[in-house]
């Protein structure tokens, strides 16, 4: 468990391997400057044991003047959807981890054309991975994150009916899989780049046999695209924060506000508060919350 880290032995710029030099002592050369908590021979090992098929592996940086929000901000230039967790403990108190993912390797989209449980799907896309314990490292460390619509609920209670129209044109449920994720850690303030190798795939190639093209997948390939991940992302952070467009000049906000528009109107709202107080006063319910859409025009 965690200890401190002089600045000098970590937050230092490396480079991976080019096609031009001598690959394996590069990227032995690159393992050693990160530190990397798992060898090659290491990762060999556990491949061949068959055992467990997604390996996460990190590097340590110190976090004592980073926060969650400046770990995002360095990172939001990553292509694809990220997030950022943080995580609470007793609903008031933070806790010791937050956690940010970038660059899914995999993006999911569920809507009114997609007639498929986003559940199910995603319980199949999952249900062959077996993850090799760490203690080292959170029980979370990557997979599927996103969100599941209301709309949803025709998949989990057919009784519900759902309105065919959208009004909006937005996914029901998105869910990305992750491979990359910081953790940042409050108690020994430092944060873990964790990358979660894929030794699933070296079944997928084999099983591919003949008709695969291009370079084979090894523990080789898929430790040197581990390491080539957390290079990039162990620079990112290592450099400053990424300066924001350029803001549009600001608008009237009370002229903003007087252009907001209910979905319902306040005569539909009122109507949603007199049907369920009824439905209170006959025991059908104990609680609702009736809720409207305010939109107003935004520019770019």
């Amino acid at each position: 468990g965690g200890g401190f880290f002089s600045p000098d032995s970590v937050r230092r710029r490396v480079s991976m391997p080019t096609a031009n030099g001598d690959s394996k002592m590069e990227v032995e050369k690159v393992a050693e400057q990160l530190e990397v908590s798992l060898t090659k021979q290491q990762l060999q090992a556990v491949a061949d044991e068959g055992k467990y098929n997604l390996v996460p592996i990190f590097a340590e940086m110190v976090a004592d003047v980073d926060t969650p929000v400046t770990v995002y901000l360095k990172l939001r230039n990553c292509k694809g959807p990220k997030f950022l967790f943080e995580s609470v403990a007793g609903g008031e108190n933070i806790a010791r981890y937050s956690f940010i993912g970038v660059r899914p390797y995999k993006v999911m989209r569920f809507g009114p054309e997609n007639q498929l449980d986003p559940l199910r799907v995603i319980e199949k896309e999952l249900k062959d991975i077996n993850l090799m314990p760490n203690q080292k490292v959170p029980d979370f460390t990557g997979g599927a994150v996103g969100y599941v619509g209301y709309d949803c609920v025709r998949f989990f209670e057919p009784s519900v009916k759902v309105p065919k129209e959208k009004a909006l044109d937005i996914p029901d449920c998105i869910f990305s899989l992750y491979s990359t994720v910081v953790c940042i850690d409050r108690v020994n303030h430092t944060m873990k780049i964790i990358y979660n190798v894929p030794l699933y795939r070296l079944h997928d190639f084999k099983q591919a046999g003949a008709q695969s093209t291009g370079r084979g997948v090894t523990v080789d390939s898929l430790y040197e695209e581990a390491l080539a991940e957390i290079s990039r992302v162990h620079t990112m952070l290592d450099g400053p924060i990424p300066k924001p467009p350029p803001r549009q000049k600001a608008t009237n906000s009370a002229q903003k506000m007087s252009e907001m528009k209910s979905n319902v109107g306040k005569e539909g709202y009122e109507s949603f508060v007199e049907t369920l107080k009824k439905h209170i006063k006959c025991g059908d319910i104990i609680q609702a919350v009736p809720s409207q859409r305010l939109m107003c025009p935004l520019s770019d």
